[in-house]
């Protein structure tokens, strides 16, 4: 018994050879077949197998109920072949002539045998053997649902059938329903997000920080599946693709990505357990199959356009405006206005195939394009507070540093710091941003012989998008910073199937796969070119304002031209073995991933600046004196810090860090895996499931010319591991209308190659790649706007990076139960539970503090005059951290396997299938997601806990946990019987809708401003290693509000479809459709203002450092929680309107 796709309740074979004469004879085929394929002889082979006699399928037909599906048609597809018959009146069928291989069989009740009220309505059973020489028997009561065609409705393969392998939360859309979804971008992010436990992996721009966010994370969201913290995987025509190298957020943009609309024949989503065939964590995943050729010509065009004057405007973007000039006493005004860009999309896509030689060779050959002007807007934070003018104290240290004298002193300090900030303004507004993307698929299916076949897919993608590696609506980087992205791929996927015997089958699958990521900075501007002081001749990275401004020159993540280069080769063959009631799996399967990279993230440095004053002085003061003379320690007018006179020849950036080193690197991986799986049908009603996995992965060794003897602890990484991994699964089917399921599995994760290159190029030497991090009072700190080609010899050594010993793969244990139920009046009920574990997740922490030395606590006055933060005292003390264990070294991170999440979700859904054209599909899901702050990137993260002494601290919210979350899907498609001008005008229409709501994801309240520290009584600065509440360059939050206990406010879409089609006879249609994409103009949330606390140091007369909430309240001040914000990214947009054509032979 095998999957049956709309969820039938009872299935029963009954073998495919009834006596010991069968047995016997397919041992000697075996032997013999085994024989000659040792020895080569496939010509030999070929001629046995065509010799071989055709297959025949026949059996009985029911609903649910146990009524026959009389004068039923069925259809029974294969890779390269259809056949069809039809039921008599007591639901009986026979087909003959069948090629052996694996079929999948729909069957459709006419209206002439509309006895059940169902007219139109259909049902599959999926994996169908057909075996040479023999006939099997099928008796299917089939779950009935409208013909796909008219309905947006669950082809489930797991609703009520009886496989236990299939998961408890499937849900399975072909190519017609796919075109039916209104669906925004109809990639596969969009249309799997409307699966029951989908969860849209929003990346907003990095609390706490101006930092934007890249456009594969910004624009192409993922989907997690089951609470899963990964993004889903994905398999093409069941051959996984794998990725090996994260740049960040879940593996944004990637080969799933590349394949266009018009080569997608289905997909599914699945959330919960795998069979042991799937590997890696693959608890949650994407299945796709391709379009294929088959007899007779046949294919689609599409056309879509969308044009933003059809829709709404988001009243976030602003452009900044000139409001009133500079006078003597009050520096230059500007304003933030709306203003909208013009935005405009088109998508076309053409696929067709049919027989190349009939019933031998099939080809299909696909084309999509997309072509996007999306205009951003570069702006700043919080306008309303960077365009303040300084208290006059700071005015004060401009003009000492330039040398500003005279009676009009003040005077001329408003002129100068207005004019720079008009200069940097210049740099704000609309920043022309376009996109373009091809997608080339061709796939040819080859019958070599009656038993065996072959499939060839080639897929090439090609995504260019200048100043589009920044891909959010609005961006606080200067609109010369943008950057440009361009994301080539390609891959090739082959299978052999081939029978041995009757009932053995061997599918050997192979795929290559390429993918080149480049992200470059874009040209800088002519006031950004006066400031390139390094002999590399790039641009750092320059925060003018982190709390309120925005980002110019050239952004740390904009890497190179291959970041990565990623290179991949999949092997993989699975044995299938039908005796009796059981079916037996076998197989392996070999990944090598190997990835190159031709740049160093941060190569050009980073300045962070607490404020624009601050950064106008540093750049005016290189501007007067050039680099040599900018922190000259004699000239005593370059003082940056008002309250630390002792200070005066600092420079004024909060802090700086840079990595730099060789930027060219490889690193490869392979993954092992071998399983075995076994299903048995004691009887019609039950079916059982167990299956084990083992996989390994094994990493290379350390980097003999980056050895770093010092740090003995960085020179391996985590020896191979050989993990188990049992999998089962149970369905009963007590009554034809229940079907009871539940399961059980255990799964195991790999190494990102990117965390794996981290550890093996970063362990300190003077020759791999330095991490350096700089405040102004340490030795060897640069001047601005400088940036190091070489490791500084004044300096200490930088940080390092090292797996700890005791590291193991991360691990995930998942219970799924699941009962569903048919109602009278075509309504079916199902009720699901899962829960996941999950296990020795990977975390970074800074082993590299000393909380025994310097003050070890530091304690901060509270200024909250309104007491509406959620500090309540007038001064808290924390734990300090100001010193390092090992002086020589900066930061020295250990990957440690320490964290543990855990998911729980229970969902209810309903569906109903009616006649009459209209028909809905519905779902509810309560969730709730724990964890301990695991590293969920894949790349290394710097110190990412609070307190590196005590991690009790991280345990809270998942930053995934989404509590409630619900989805509705209506379809209706008109019928009209009567005169043929009324079925011209009022048949064939149809109405889509597809609404979701999900309540808000969980943010954290993040601590902004200065590294912390204080003056001593002689005066001197004590400052933490880093940033942060505690000065230990880890989260920045507050010990006493925790993890994730504020929340994004809730999301409502609401999506259309109206479509007209016209039959022009055959198989040929043409429709034409109008689509609105939040139809509402919900304002939905896509960043928020998470800073609640800003840091502000204490004076040199003993005032304390202080912590200074920001409550909003007053004119001109920032608030938490604010949205800065709405419908900011592909998936949540202002209200779109498309129209469209779409043709269909």
């Amino acid at each position: 018994m095998r999957r049956g796709c709309g969820g039938e309740a009872v299935v029963k074979r009954c073998g495919v050879g009834s006596d010991g004469k069968g047995a016997r004879h397919a041992l000697r085929v075996a032997l013999i077949l085994c024989s000659i394929w040792t020895l080569g002889a496939l010509g030999t082979v070929a001629a046995m197998a065509q010799n071989a006699a055709a297959g025949a399928l026949d059996g009985r037909l029911t609903d649910l109920h146990g009524k026959p599906l009389a004068n039923a048609t069925i259809v029974l597809h294969a890779i390269d072949s259809t056949a069809t018959a039809t039921t008599n009146r007591n639901g009986v069928y026979r087909v003959t002539g069948l090629a052996p291989g694996e079929y999948r069989l729909e069957a459709t009740v006419n209206s002439a045998a509309d006895t059940l009220g169902q007219v139109g309505a259909s049902g599959e059973v999926e994996d169908i053997l057909i075996t040479a020489g023999h006939t099997t028997h099928m008796q299917a009561a089939l779950n009935l649902a409208v013909s796909s065609k008219r309905q947006l409705i669950e082809a489930n393969s797991a609703d009520n059938g009886l496989d236990p392998v299939t998961p408890v939360v499937t849900t399975t859309l072909d190519s017609a329903q796919i075109q039916q979804l209104p669906a925004r971008e109809h990639d596969w992010v969009a249309i799997a997000a409307t699966t029951p436990a989908a969860t849209v992996n929003q990346v907003p721009p990095p609390d706490n920080s101006l930092s934007g966010s890249l456009e594969q994370d910004s624009a192409n969201q993922t989907v997690s599946i089951g609470g899963s913290p990964r993004q889903a995987s994905i398999t093409i025509d069941g051959i996984r693709t794998p990725v090996g190298f994260s740049r960040g957020g879940n593996n944004q943009g990637r080969t799933e990505q590349t394949l266009g609309e018009s080569a997608v024949m289905n997909l599914s989503a699945r959330t919960g357990l795998a069979g042991a065939n799937r590997s890696h964590g693959d608890d949650g995943a994407i299945g796709i199959q391709t379009q294929h050729g088959r007899t007779g010509l046949h294919g689609q065009f599409f056309f879509n356009t969308r044009q933003s004057q059809w829709g709404a405007l988001n009243p976030f973007t602003q452009q900044i405006t000139l409001t009133a000039a500079t006078t003597p006493t009050t520096i230059v005004q500007y304003t933030p206005i709306n203003y909208s860009p013009p935005y405009s999309r088109e998508a076309v896509g053409i696929g067709a195939g049919r027989h190349i030689l009939r019933n031998k060779l099939w080809a299909y050959a696909a084309f999509d394009g997309l072509w996007r002007n999306d205009p951003a807007m570069a702006t700043v934070r919080q306008p309303e507070n960077f365009y303040l003018q300084p208290a006059n104290e700071q005015l004060a240290v401009l003009g000492a540093r330039l040398g500003i004298s005279g009676t009009t002193l003040f005077e001329q300090e408003i002129a100068t710091y207005s004019n720079w900030l008009s200069q940097f303004t210049g740099l704000l507004g609309q920043v022309p941003r376009k996109a373009s993307q091809l997608q080339g698929f061709t796939r040819l299916d080859w019958q070599i012989t009656e038993r065996q076949h072959l499939d060839l897919e080639i897929n090439l993608a090609d995504f260019n998008s200048p100043s589009g590696a920044l891909g959010s609506t609005i961006e606080t980087y200067g609109s010369h910073s943008f950057g440009d992205m361009r994301r080539k791929s390609g891959w090739i996927i082959a299978q052999h199937q081939k029978f041995f015997t009757e009932n053995l089958l061997n599918v050997l699958g192979a795929q290559w796969n390429r993918h080149i990521l480049s992200v470059t900075p874009s040209m800088p501007s002519t006031l950004e070119s006066t400031l390139i002081a390094s002999a590399s001749g790039q641009l750092p990275e320059m925060m003018a304002d982190s709390r309120y401004g925005f980002i110019l020159g050239a952004p740390a993540r904009l890497v190179g031209t291959r970041y990565p280069d990623e290179q991949s080769f999949l092997g993989i063959d699975t044995l299938s073995w039908v005796r009796g009631r059981h079916l037996l799996k076998a197989g392996a399967s070999f990944d090598h991933i190997a990835d190159t990279t031709n740049g160093v993230y941060n190569q050009n440095g980073v300045y962070d600046y607490a404020s624009i004053v601050n950064f106008i002085s540093d750049v005016a003061s290189f501007q007067k004196y050039g680099i040599n003379g900018v922190d000259n320690p004699y000239q005593n007018q370059h003082n940056c810090d008002p309250s630390g006179k002792s200070l005066g020849y600092l420079p004024c950036y909060t802090w700086f860090k840079q990595q730099i080193g060789p930027n060219v690197w490889s690193v490869s991986t392979n993954d092992l895996a071998a399983f075995v799986t076994e299903q048995w049908q004691p009887n019609h009603a039950l079916t059982l499931s167990l299956g084990g996995r083992m996989e390994a992965e094994q990493l290379p060794p350390p980097i003999a010319s980056v050895n770093n003897t010092d740090l003995p602890q960085t020179q391996k990484l985590p020896p191979t591991e050989y993990n188990w991994e049992p999998r089962f699964g149970m369905a009963w089917a007590p009554f034809s209308s229940t079907v009871l399921r539940l399961g059980a599995g255990l799964y195991y994760g790999r190494i990102d190659n990117s965390a794996a290159l981290g550890a093996l190029t970063q362990t300190g030497s003077s020759s791999s790649d330095l991490q350096f991090f700089f405040k102004p009072t340490d030795q060897g700190a640069p001047p601005f706007p400088y940036t190091f080609s070489t490791e500084p010899q004044t300096a200490v050594k930088p940080g390092a990076v090292y797996f700890a010993p005791d590291f193991h793969l991360q691990e995930v244990d998942q219970a799924v139960v699941s009962i569903g139920q048919q109602l009278p009046g075509n309504w079916q009920i199902e009720l699901s539970a899962l829960a996941s574990l999950g296990r020795r997740l990977p975390v970074s922490i800074d082993t590299n503090i000393d909380p025994t030395q310097g003050p070890q606590s530091i304690t901060y006055g509270v200024v909250d005059g309104l007491g509406a933060g959620p500090i309540k005292t007038a001064q808290i003390t924390v734990p300090f951290y100001s010193a390092r264990l090992n002086p020589n070294y900066q930061q020295i991170d250990a990957i440690e396997s320490r964290a543990n999440s855990r998911y729980d979700g229970a969902m209810i859904k309903v569906m109903r299938y009616g006649r009459n054209g209209l028909s809905m599909r519905a779902h509810y899901l309560y969730a709730h997601a724990t964890d301990w702050n695991p590293n969920e990137t894949g790349y290394v993260q710097v110190n990412g806990v609070l307190d590196p002494t005590n991690f009790g601290l991280e345990y809270g919210t998942s930053g995934l946990d989404i509590r409630h979350s619900a989805m509705a899907m209506l379809l209706y498609e008109s019928h009209w019987r009567g005169a043929e001008w009324a079925r011209q005008a009022f048949a064939n229409w149809s109405f889509s809708a597809v609404g979701q709501f999900r309540s808000g994801l969980p943010y954290t309240m993040r601590v902004g401003g200065y590294i912390p520290g204080f003056y001593t009584t002689n005066r001197a600065l004590v400052e933490g290693v880093g940033p942060g509440l505690n000065g230990s360059g880890g989260d920045n939050r507050l010990y006493s509000v925790g993890r994730n206990t504020y929340r994004y406010p809730e999301t409502y879409t609401a999506d259309v479809r109206l479509g007209k089609r016209f039959l022009l006879g055959g198989d040929r249609e043409l429709e034409f459709l109008a689509e609105s994409f939040n139809l509402f103009n919900h304002e939905n949330v896509t960043w928020i203002e998470s800073t609640g606390y800003y840091i502000s140091r204490g004076s040199t007369t003993g005032g304390l450092p202080t912590l200074n909430f920001l409550t909003g309240l007053k004119t001109n001040t920032v608030e938490f929680g604010k949205p800065l914000n709405i419908n900011g990214s592909n998936y949540f947009r202002p209200r779109e309107l498309q129209i469209g054509v779409r043709a269909r032979f």
